[in-house]
Order: C-alpha cells, then structure tokens, then sequence
C-alpha cells in the first residue's frame, strides 16, 4: 500500500526515495552494515512518516492497517 504512492513521481521525494532503498537492504545483511532489516522494523522505525503519507492522501484502508499493525506488533 505504500509503494503505490511513493512509487508515483508525483507524490514521493528524497525522503521517501532513501526509504525505498532501506526496503530493498531488508533481508539482506551484507548490503546494510551486518544488519538484518526487515519490513515491519521499518514501518515502527518510519510509522509517523507513513500516517502522514497516508493522511495527505487520504487513503482510508491503508492507515486502517497501519492502525493494525501498530496495535498488534508494538
């Protein structure tokens, strides 16, 4: 759900452009400093960014699963 705006020349931006490039490292230590990321680590690391992505765009469903997710992984 987030890729499909920060994925849209129109709405995304250096932030965002770095943000896509942490999700590619996920999973993949030796790209990252030995760290092992992964996509829900990003998502409570950036959880703030993305409500706001998502508010400005008023994309119901996804915040309603940014909700979820906070709820049941925090």
């Amino acid at each position: 759900m987030l890729r499909r705006h920060i994925d849209d020349p129109g709405k995304t931006n250096r932030f965002w452009d770095m943000f896509k490039e942490k999700l590619g490292r996920c999973g993949q230590p030796e790209q990252n400093d030995g760290r092992c990321l992964d996509e829900l680590y990003l998502i409570h690391a950036y959880i703030n960014n993305i409500r706001e992505l998502f508010e400005e765009y008023g994309d119901q469903p996804a915040l309603a699963l940014l909700e979820k997710i906070e709820i049941e992984s925090c």
